[in-house]
Protein backbone atom coordinates (compact mmCIF):
# COMPACT_ATOMS: atom_id res chain seq x y z
CA UNK A 1 0.00 0.00 0.00
CA UNK A 2 2.80 2.40 0.71
CA UNK A 3 3.74 2.03 -2.92
CA UNK A 4 0.85 3.62 -4.03
CA UNK A 5 1.47 6.73 -2.35
CA UNK A 6 5.12 7.21 -3.73
CA UNK A 7 4.47 8.98 -7.10
CA UNK A 8 2.49 11.60 -4.52
CA UNK A 9 5.23 11.58 -2.53
CA UNK A 10 7.24 12.14 -5.55
CA UNK A 11 5.19 15.35 -6.81
CA UNK A 12 4.67 16.76 -3.12
CA UNK A 13 8.61 17.02 -3.09
CA UNK A 14 8.53 18.38 -6.78
CA UNK A 15 5.95 20.95 -5.28
CA UNK A 16 8.45 21.89 -2.86
CA UNK A 17 11.45 22.29 -4.71
CA UNK A 18 9.34 24.47 -7.45
CA UNK A 19 10.29 21.73 -10.03
CA UNK A 20 6.69 20.03 -10.51
CA UNK A 21 5.33 20.05 -14.24
CA UNK A 22 1.99 21.84 -15.30
CA UNK A 23 0.63 18.01 -16.01
CA UNK A 24 2.56 16.94 -12.92
CA UNK A 25 0.46 19.94 -11.02
CA UNK A 26 -2.90 18.89 -12.46
CA UNK A 27 -2.30 15.65 -11.20
CA UNK A 28 -1.48 17.19 -7.49
CA UNK A 29 -4.42 18.87 -7.44
CA UNK A 30 -6.77 16.22 -8.82
CA UNK A 31 -5.48 14.39 -5.26
CA UNK A 32 -5.96 17.06 -3.53
CA UNK A 33 -9.32 17.62 -4.44
CA UNK A 34 -9.81 13.78 -4.18
CA UNK A 35 -10.69 14.02 0.01
CA UNK A 36 -9.95 16.54 2.55
CA UNK A 37 -7.72 14.35 4.06
CA UNK A 38 -5.38 14.57 1.06
CA UNK A 39 -5.60 18.65 1.14
CA UNK A 40 -5.09 18.50 4.62
CA UNK A 41 -1.83 16.42 4.32
CA UNK A 42 -0.35 18.33 1.41
CA UNK A 43 -0.90 21.30 3.48
CA UNK A 44 0.35 20.25 6.36
CA UNK A 45 3.67 19.15 4.29
CA UNK A 46 3.63 22.52 2.89
CA UNK A 47 4.73 24.39 6.46
CA UNK A 48 7.85 24.22 7.39
CA UNK A 49 6.45 24.57 11.47
CA UNK A 50 4.80 21.48 10.90
CA UNK A 51 7.33 19.30 9.24
CA UNK A 52 10.30 20.64 11.62
CA UNK A 53 7.87 19.51 14.75
CA UNK A 54 7.21 15.86 13.12
CA UNK A 55 10.65 15.36 12.91
CA UNK A 56 11.55 16.58 16.78
CA UNK A 57 8.52 13.82 17.34
CA UNK A 58 9.89 11.00 15.52
CA UNK A 59 13.37 11.82 17.53
CA UNK A 60 11.72 11.18 20.39
CA UNK A 61 10.20 8.00 19.73
CA UNK A 62 12.29 4.95 21.02
CA UNK A 63 11.45 2.73 18.35
CA UNK A 64 12.45 -0.72 19.77
CA UNK A 65 10.81 0.57 23.07
CA UNK A 66 7.41 0.60 20.94
CA UNK A 67 8.06 -2.11 18.58
CA UNK A 68 8.36 -4.69 21.69
CA UNK A 69 5.14 -2.54 22.92
CA UNK A 70 3.44 -3.86 19.36
CA UNK A 71 4.21 -7.20 19.62
CA UNK A 72 3.30 -7.42 22.87
CA UNK A 73 -0.25 -6.42 21.71
CA UNK A 74 -0.40 -9.30 19.05
CA UNK A 75 0.42 -12.33 21.36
Amino acid sequence: MISHYKPIAGLIIKHRKKTISNEEKIELEHWCRESKANQTLFNNLQDDLFIDGYLKDMKEINIEKEFMKLKGRIK
